[in-house]
């Protein structure tokens, strides 16, 4: 009997554990306090979900999201915010630290100069899974479905086929996303538009333009021994 009963306390306390991580997830859950972002030395390391880390992505560490968790981090000094998608655990060093960043998410958040800053967290999908109403962000009308745009918002009529690198749910993380691979060196980068009420990842980013599909697989190897990822896709 009493080992039985060490069983059944220690199966109450497994469950209020994850019960308090699922809690802790739930759409809608806030949290405020300080954001950084990843040193260098971690890319390319594993994560506690055992993803490798990756400083091109948008991604981070919470303590208590349950991995997969999306949120919305808005940086309260300039009003900035970015989705990214928890995949590890941290930050435990400092106090007051309730995220760590990817360097590419750092960016969107303009926190990569000074390491630091106060933001909200909001939970606004779970397991992978984005409700775009949760984002908080208005579709623009002057963007149509189905076009291609430079991340500076001018028309593009792409032709062939091309890489498409990353999808994003809000407008500016895309186009921030767009600018970032034109600072690397790339070209004939555009934004597809996508329907967001079939499509919580809206916008797409896509990468060259090459008459062949052989070309464009080529390019892709290029993408990827840069630490970029994506799959050819037909304009």
């Amino acid at each position: 009997m009493p080992f039985i009963r060490h069983i059944y306390f220690c199966t109450f306390l497994i469950v209020s554990f994850l019960g308090s991580f699922h809690a802790y997830s739930q759409i809608g859950y806030q949290q405020k306090g300080l954001a950084s972002y990843y040193h260098d030395k971690f890319h390319g390391r594993r994560t506690s979900s055992g993803e490798r880390f990756n400083q091109n992505k948008l991604t981070a560490a919470h303590r208590k999201l349950l991995f997969n968790t999306v949120v919305r981090v808005t940086n309260l000094q300039n009003d900035r915010s970015v989705l990214v998608r928890i995949n590890d655990r941290g930050p435990y060093k400092y106090k007051g630290r309730i995220i760590d960043l990817t360097l590419t998410a750092a960016k969107e958040l303009r926190i990569d100069k000074k390491g630091l800053s106060m933001v909200k967290i909001e939970v606004v999908g779970e397991d992978r899974k984005i409700n775009y109403s949760n984002t908080n962000a208005k579709f623009p009308g002057s963007f149509e479905v189905g076009k291609f745009y430079n991340y500076r918002g001018e028309a593009r009529n792409p032709k062939g086929h091309g890489v498409q690198v990353a999808a994003f749910a809000e407008l500016v993380n895309a186009k921030y996303f767009a600018k970032e691979m034109f600072r690397e060196g790339f070209r004939e980068i555009v934004v597809k538009v996508a329907n967001p009420k079939v499509d919580t990842a809206n916008y797409k980013v896509i990468v060259g333009e090459f008459n062949a599909e052989e070309e464009a697989q080529r390019f892709l190897s290029k993408l990827k021994n840069k630490d970029f990822f994506g799959f050819v896709v037909k304009y």
